[in-house]
This record gives structure tokens, sequence and C-alpha cells, in this order.
């Protein structure tokens, strides 16, 4: 069984300068998490209940108390965040006055002060126990991959001394649908969609307009600095500038529409790494993508391709600028390539702008949850450019540039390649150096 940690009922309002939103995955279904064993107490174990730590029933009665307002379906987060922690206390204090002996009297501060802490601590366990569950080996028992979970956590010096609060509230409250999670499954396929027949036309009848005949948009890297990423984690993200961060390949056309995101991929890695593990071509290789005709320099082509910067391979399906230019037309080629490959660069910087979340380093602990996010937020973006884009139903004639086939030719398929032969031939015409060569010669 998979847990799947996606719960959040964290205020974001409650603390002005800390980012509380990306840290609090913490709440679980008690169905999909195994309960860890009550071995260690929370960080506080004093005895005296009234003192300045905090002990286990505190705990308990703060993180309780905290859940059921949050979780109110009449009230929930419409609220201050004065009238949040109000609610927290007056549920705090009448625990206390059944309790006196095991809960001591707290103020509001100290509750926020607290449930701070508790927050962090739950997220970061939530993110390196998904981590320990999806590479458990063969053979390894729960409480095995608990253990490995542990040893991550202590990776960034300190050990996860709350799990009788973890197992006794945050595991047993119901699930919060996170906006990142309705989004995707609401409007993936509609916004994250890869270009169909008349998409296609469209796309191709620009880039025609522009100068470049079959160009279906440009492609690049991003990348999105994950301040929280495990110290054992540390020299595989890695980038550039010396800081942990994950890769985003994105295709964006001159509407700075998204059509393909990619993320996941390690910082040390290059645009290179990162291609080879895309599922950029993989419609182009199985033959499900549409079929498309274009004609430059009285030379007719069948395959699109797209804007890339020199560090990409010399392959049919890209077309690079030209380093050094000497005469006056590579000149000219590469003073267009370059202005109309900055697309994609334009459309990470109104993703950023857009989503101030993308361009601050991330806090959150767990690695899917980033990609969710991302995706998410480029969902949002290309609703927005759908919305305020005015040359969306502009003249295309898809019969213009697609070349007409079955209808079954186009149907999406999990299962395994149907055709070796033709899937190593789609892969050969993709990688064609020659063909490379002969394009962009046309277009200059």
């Amino acid at each position: 069984m998979n847990p799947n940690f996606v719960l959040n009922l964290d205020d974001s309002q409650d603390y002005q300068n800390f980012q509380s939103y990306e840290t609090s995955q913490f709440f679980a279904n008690p169905n999909q998490f195994p309960i860890t064993e009550n071995v260690q107490t929370s960080q506080n174990t004093g005895k005296n209940p009234r003192g300045d730590k905090w002990d286990v029933d505190e705990d308990i009665a703060l993180m309780s108390a905290y859940c059921i307002v949050s979780e109110d379906e009449r009230r929930g987060k419409n609220q201050k965040k004065t009238s949040i922690w109000a609610q927290v206390k007056e549920l705090y204090d009448a625990n206390q006055a059944e309790n006196p002996r095991k809960i001591g009297n707290r103020n509001i501060a100290q509750m926020k002060g607290r449930y701070k802490r508790l927050n962090e601590s739950a997220g970061k366990w939530v993110g390196v126990y998904r981590e320990a569950y999806r590479k458990r080996r063969s053979g390894m028992s729960m409480k095995d991959v608990e253990n490995e979970a542990h040893k991550l956590y202590e990776t960034s010096g300190s050990k996860f001394n709350d799990t009788i609060v973890f197992n006794e509230v945050m595991c047993k409250h119901r699930k919060r649908d996170l906006l990142v999670e309705g989004a995707i499954s609401c409007f993936r396929e509609e916004y994250l969609r890869s270009p169909n027949r008349d998409d296609l036309a469209r796309l191709l009848h620009v880039g025609e307009e522009r100068g470049f005949p079959g160009m279906v948009g440009s492609i690049d890297c991003m990348h999105w600095e994950w301040k929280n990423c495990p110290t054992a984690w540390a020299g595989q993200y890695a980038g550039r500038s010396g800081k942990t961060t994950i890769i985003l390949e994105a295709v964006a056309s001159y509407d700075l529409w998204i059509w393909h995101a990619f993320f996941g991929t390690p910082g040390s890695c290059n645009d290179i790494n990162v291609l080879q593990r895309s599922p950029l071509f993989d419609d182009v290789l199985a033959g499900r993508a549409p079929k498309v005709s274009y004609t430059v320099n009285d030379r007719e082509n069948n395959m699109a391709y797209y804007l890339t910067d020199g560090i990409y391979p010399s392959w049919a399906a890209f077309v690079k600028s030209i380093s050094s230019p000497q005469l006056r037309k590579h000149k000219l080629f590469a003073e267009h390539q370059e202005a109309a490959r900055k697309d994609v660069e334009r459309a990470f910087g109104v993703l950023q702008a857009r989503f101030a979340f993308l361009h601050r380093p991330c806090l959150v602990w767990d690695k899917d949850m980033m990609g969710k996010i991302m995706i998410a937020c480029i969902i949002i973006h290309n609703m927005i450019v759908e919305d305020e884009r005015h040359t969306y139903l502009h003249y295309y004639d898809p019969s213009e540039f697609i070349t007409t086939e079955d209808e079954e030719s186009f149907e999406y398929s999990t299962q395994r390649i149907g055709d070796l032969s033709r899937y190593m031939t789609n892969r050969a015409q993709v990688r064609n150096r020659e063909a490379h060569n002969a394009l962009k010669n046309d277009l200059i």
C-alpha cells in the first residue's frame, strides 16, 4: 500500500513571516499510512504540565483543536487569523478544564509557536517517509521502511520525536483536498495537452508567418531551487550555482502557452540529460502524433521542429542558432532564430512573475508535491493565456498543413510498443543529423 500524503490543514495567514503553506503536507489517511510505534514521546516530555515545555497531552489537545477548527465547513479558513486562533484556544481550554493535571494553560502566542514547530517537523517526516517507501526493496517490512525514513530525517541533524501526536491526531483527520490536486485532475487534459490537429495547424501557420515554416515552439529548461532538499541528496541536486535545484523542461509557443512540461530531473543534469529522460517525443516515436507537411525553399518536409539553444543535439526535430556567424545571411538567421526562441524564456519569466512561489526557493520537503505544484501553476498559467490572447480563433486551416489519415492512428495507448521497427524508424528520423543540416540550410 502506497501512502499518499496530500493533506493540508494549515493556515498560511497565521505566520506572515513564515511560508507555512509550503511545509504543511503532514496529514495522511490512516488507511494509507502505517502508524509508527509510540516508542518516543513528543519532543518535550516534562511532567509539569504548566511549565514552559509542552507535554504530549498538550500537543494532542492543540493539534486536535486546530484540526477541528480548520475542517469546519461553515467557518474553516474564511475567517481572520485572530478568529481562527480564538476558536482553537477555546477548544484547547475546554480540553484543559477536563484534564487540568495533564494539560496546562497556554496563550495564543505559545500555541502558534508550538503549532509552527509541529507543522514543520511533521511535514518533513511525511516527505522522508514517502521517499523511503518509494525506494523500498524487496523483503522490507513497513517497520524497515519506517527505520529508513528515520535515517533520512536524521541527515538534517535532528530526530523525529513527535510520533505520538502524529499518530493520535495528524493521521486520523479526514483528507483536505489541495488546490493543486483539483487543478491537475480537472484541467490537465485540456490545459496541458499535446497539440491536436487544429493546434498544430495554427502553430505551423504562425511559424511560417514568423519566417520559420514547420516550427511549433521553442524548448528550454528552468531550475527551481529546492531549499529543503535532504542533505544526503545535496550532491545529486546541486546545480551550476551550487544550490540544490530541480529542473523543468518546457515547450512554449508564440503566445506563451506551455505545451509540454517535464519536471523532476536533479539540478546536476544538463539540458541533454533532461531530454534523454523526457517523454517529449513519445507520441512521435510511437506513431501517434498527427502527420504534418510544409515546404521550405521548395523542399517538402514532414517533421515539425522546435527552436533550441546551442546545447541541444543536431536532430531533425531541432533548429539551433549559429554560433559566431560571419556571413550576413548567417547573422540574419541567428538574429531571427534567437528572437523567436525567446518565447520559452518569456514563458518562464511570466510563469514566475504570476506565481511568486516558483520564483522563490521552495520550502516543501516532498519532491512529488513540488512537481504537483509546478504542474498546477502551469495549468493555471495556460488558462490565463487562453483568456487573454486574441489570436486564438484567428485564421488557421488544418488541411493546409495536416495530412489526413485514419482516426485509429491518433488513439492513445499505454501498452508496450506495437511495432518496434516503426518505432526505430521514427527514432532515426527524429535524430537525423543530415536532415537537421539540410533544413537549417534551407531556412538560411
